[in-house]
């Protein structure tokens, strides 16, 4: 803890490594640009942080702060709303783990971060009367005074470990879910001398990680002490305005301390890359100076390799990155210039020669590519040659709007041979369907019979949200088609979304003994008329699947561009078309409101839907770990979405 009279210092240990101290100091004052320097002076100080948050505040402290460390100890308000089931509420077990560790081992905690609302509740057994089992490589302890300990202190023996409080015997090793841990222990008593230490994943048995000691903490009877009685000997940290207070309640004297922090960017990291002192993860978007003498900069900014492509103001353009200007085409960004007339100008760099460009001009600007992509700079002095490419690049784009029009102009005057509804095969094909269609299914698939029972080609828009049965509706028009001796292709944006389907259309189909392929090869070698094909764009340049198709389905059209959801078009005028999306793009909505394209809306959510839960967390590897394991328990389904592959790959490492 800060004890009475210290204040802060910054001390050199070697060249490439700074200190961050406390020494002498009453309650101290020191202000603060912003709250994310907080984090960073907390972690420098050396000695242990109670630091005081408002609900503004928490997001941000545990995206700086490891709450899976023993060393760290995170209250929340308790949450009173139950978790789903299969679930544990993230904040309360965060609480009760760090309740334990608290009372088992104060001394080892570094930080601790409170809520405000919750500094004065009671939470803490007074005097914290049982003593925790300290285990290292000393310890001398049998199964069986193990096991006696557990029972003692409101460990519970059973099967399976599920929650903080389990234990498990097997053998000579017993495994405990400490209250005072969001891992599990492993204690093995099958060497001889002192037993060994293992950690490991709750639903993995097998990650085990050696330790060399452990405290294993208790759940206490009775909470009568606050946290605020439990360190009232010592100080609290606080930030308000600006500025973080160091409280010593045994000191009424406040002290400003005159440090001047500064914050600076990835540019000026780049350009004073020699200045740094030292890279901490406490820091993420921006860097902070010190007395302008020591640069503490984000580990981030040490690994950036790529950056923003959005142009709202010059703090967001790299050096050396490609744009293209409106009139003048290919340039490069050099930087900014402040000096004319007290405005910022953008310095762009063309072939011949560098413009400067007013910062409220920069809508004509826009990004082409990263510094480490060449590219070749327009002239200044001869706009006629970039014009000539904008013109060339138009009439490209005019000649394919063309030649869309022409196609749709075709389709609509091409007559196809219309399906016949068989009502008895139908009914048999709809029974086997475990629930009843809402009001909307019903409508759907009423319209898309209606489309494919005419001689006019079918070309109709699905739209319906995620679960509301968009994929029943299409696998009821695929039977149609197939019953009617006509092909049909089934286009996926993604190999997972391939794979579940031909999974869902086989179990479907297999009693009519209609082939589902996910191959192109093996659809196009099959000669039985009436089957499926269920694939990614590849299909898209297969002109003989193409030609084949008597109903092409496209799934998630949103994911495909116009070029290619049209290529059906080119080579199959008379096919029927139906595109399923729960985000449809612009131009499709556009083109069903102007009864281009039909529309048909599932609004209504199946009954007995459950309503979707969402939770939103600072990411953490374990409990994104934890909830997918969980769900694969229960053998659910999990997709992870990334902006970025190698997150997922990385992720995937650890499952």
């Amino acid at each position: 803890m800060f004890h009475v009279k210290q204040s802060f210092l910054f001390k050199e240990k070697n060249e490439n490594s700074v200190a961050f101290s406390v020494k002498n100091f009453n309650s101290t004052k020191i202000k603060c640009p912003s709250f994310g320097v907080v984090p960073f002076l907390l972690s420098c100080t050396q000695k242990r942080v109670v630091f005081v948050f408002n609900k503004k505040q928490e997001n941000d402290l545990l995206s700086f702060f490891d709450y899976n460390k023993s060393s760290v100890a995170v209250f929340f308000e308790k949450e009173n709303h139950s978790s789903p089931e299969g679930f544990v509420n993230f904040k309360n077990q965060l609480f009760n783990i760090s309740k334990s560790r608290c009372e088992s081992s104060w001394d080892k905690i570094k930080v601790c971060l409170v809520s405000e609302k919750i500094i004065k509740k009671p939470l803490f057994s007074l005097g914290c009367q049982k003593k925790p089992l300290v285990f290292n490589k000393g310890l001398k302890i049998s199964l069986e005074e193990l096991v006696l300990y557990l029972n003692k202190n409101n460990y519970l023996k059973v099967g399976e470990i599920k929650k903080n409080g389990d234990f498990v015997v097997r053998g000579g090793v017993v495994d405990v879910f400490p209250f005072n841990s969001f891992r599990c222990l492993r204690v093995s008593f099958l060497s001889s001398g002192s037993p060994s230490l293992f950690s490991f994943e709750k639903d993995n048995l097998y990650s085990n990680k050696p330790l060399n000691g452990f405290v294993l903490g208790l759940n206490q009877d009775k909470e009568k002490a606050s946290l605020g009685d439990f360190i009232k000997k010592d100080c609290l940290a606080t930030y308000n305005d600006g500025f973080l207070k160091i409280i010593n309640p045994l000191e009424k004297k406040t002290k400003h301390l005159d440090l001047k922090i500064d914050l600076f960017d990835l540019n000026f990291y780049k350009k004073n890359i020699k200045k740094i002192s030292q890279h901490s993860s406490f820091l993420v978007d921006f860097g902070v100076s010190v007395n302008q003498k020591f640069y503490f900069a984000p580990l981030g900014f040490k690994k950036q390799k790529t950056f923003t492509k959005n142009i709202q103001g010059p703090q967001n353009m790299v050096v050396g990155d490609y744009y293209i200007h409106e009139n003048f085409g290919v340039c490069s960004f050099v930087g900014v210039d402040s000096s004319v007339d007290k405005n910022d100008f953008v310095c762009l760099k063309f072939f011949d020669g560098t413009i400067k460009l007013n910062v409220e001009k920069l809508n004509k600007l826009f990004f082409l590519s990263e510094q480490k992509n060449i590219k070749k700079l327009d002239s200044i002095s001869s706009v006629r040659g970039w014009k000539n490419r904008k013109r060339k690049f138009f009439q490209l784009a005019s000649l394919y709007v063309d030649s869309l029009v022409s196609l749709y102009n075709k389709r609509l005057k091409t007559v196809k041979k219309p399906c016949v509804l068989d009502l008895s095969l139908m009914s048999l094909f709809s029974s086997l369907f475990p629930h009843s269609l809402t009001l909307d299914q019903k409508r759907s698939v009423e319209d898309i019979f209606v489309d494919m029972c005419s001689a006019t080609p079918m070309s109709r828009l699905l739209c319906g949200d995620v679960g509301f049965g968009k994929t029943e509706v299409a696998l009821r028009a695929s039977f149609l088609a197939v019953s009617n001796k006509k092909n049909v292709i089934v286009v996926v944006p993604t190999s997972i979304l391939k794979d579940q389907l031909v999974d869902v259309f086989s179990k479907r189909f297999k009693d009519f003994f209609v082939p589902v392929f996910s191959s192109i090869s093996a659809f196009l070698s099959s000669f039985s008329v009436g089957k499926i094909l269920i694939s990614t764009h590849r299909v898209l340049n297969s002109k003989t699947a193409l030609s084949s198709c008597g109903l092409f389905i496209v799934d998630e059209e949103h994911r495909f561009g116009v070029e290619q959801k049209d290529k059906i078009l080119k080579n199959n005028l008379s096919c029927d078309l139906l595109y399923l999306s729960a985000t449809p793009l612009p131009r499709t909505l556009q083109m069903s409101l102007s009864k281009i394209r039909n529309l048909s809306l599932i609004s209504t959510p199946p009954v007995f839907k459950k309503p979707t839960i969402t939770n939103v967390y600072i990411f953490d590897k374990n409990l994104v770990v934890n909830i997918i394991k969980g769900e694969m328990l229960r053998k659910g389904q999990v997709y992870v979405v990334d902006s970025y592959v190698n997150n997922v790959v990385f992720l995937h490492s650890f499952i």
